[in-house]
């Protein structure tokens, strides 16, 4: 569960946050499973416009991934 404080920061500064993994170093791949449970969950409990921007469309716009 996200503290209210945390969830706000996110909610007010979706542009800001990203999730994501770097699986570069095989020792990190046990631990894969676990870490994207818990951006999961972290995700599930944003708004749609959060989640969506956290989730994918930040990084689409930084790395210039668009079409």
């Amino acid at each position: 569960m996200l503290f209210p404080e945390v969830k706000s920061l996110y909610e007010d500064f979706p542009d800001r946050f990203m999730v994501g993994t770097d699986v570069a170093h095989a020792p990190a791949m046990r631990f894969y499973e676990g870490r994207i449970k818990r951006f999961r969950e972290l995700l599930e409990q944003l708004s749609p416009l959060a989640r969506a921007k956290i989730a994918e469309q930040n990084a689409i716009r930084i790395y210039k991934l668009d079409k």
